[in-house]
């Protein structure tokens, strides 16, 4: 399918009309993930989105409220790990706590070539003293953990998420789902553990639990673009 901008492009902050392309077997994961990054390419963007949209996708991924510093490259305090190496884009570094009160910190590394490719918003430690990478788990979250971001995908979930935020806003009178349960939901397609074929369930507008969340958020995206 291929849909062209209608007069919604606003919403989202679009400068220019361009086609995009769906699959007719796109689930809305697939289809979210391709327009998040049409939405990067066609935005007006400014010199804060990239702070902004870190903060957010901190929120977003782990549920935690904290401070965020931009780092120069040259910042000695940053951890090492294997997959930053040579690397010429912009860090954050996001101070939190933890449900003991210790202070953690979650490192973010914005690529704005977008050439992390599949390690987009997936999370990793730091080498150990002896050069050693550790795993990270699905349970806990480690101190000086990293995180890998491509800025297309990054900055066009920020502008995204803030449209649909405002489009359910003025609807909510007419679905039987929260606010906190859109943004649940909206958790999980930035979550890239949710990119494999098992998880294709939580994508159709048959699955019972998640059929009214599907159906609002691929009508909405139906209305921003029309099929032509």
């Amino acid at each position: 399918m291929e849909k062209e901008l209608t007069n919604l492009s606003k919403s989202l902050g679009l400068k220019k009309i361009g086609p995009l392309k769906f699959k007719e077997d796109d689930d809305l994961y697939k289809k979210f993930q391709k327009l998040i990054k049409y939405i990067y390419k066609n935005v007006e963007r400014k010199k804060e989105d990239n702070s902004t949209a870190v903060k957010k996708m901190f929120e977003y991924r782990f549920g935690k409220e904290g401070s965020l510093e931009k780092l120069s490259l040259d910042d000695t305090s940053i951890p090492q790990y294997k997959q930053t190496e040579d690397f010429s884009g912009e860090v954050y570094r996001y101070n939190w706590k933890n449900v003991l009160g210790n202070p953690m910190a979650t490192y973010f590394f914005v690529d704005p070539q977008n050439h992390f490719g599949s390690k987009h918003g997936k999370r990793f430690r730091p080498l150990d003293y002896l050069g050693r990478q550790k795993r990270t788990s699905s349970q806990y979250i480690y101190d000086k953990e990293a995180v890998m971001l491509n800025q297309d995908r990054l900055v066009g979930f920020d502008r995204f998420e803030k449209a649909l935020l405002e489009e359910y806003t003025k609807k909510q009178g007419n679905y039987l789902f929260s606010e906190k349960t859109l943004r649940n939901y909206l958790s999980l397609l930035i979550d890239p553990a949710m990119a494999g074929k098992k998880e294709v369930w939580r994508f159709k507008e048959t699955n019972h639990s998640y059929g009214e969340l599907v159906e609002f958020i691929d009508g909405y995206i139906s209305s921003v673009y029309e099929v032509v």
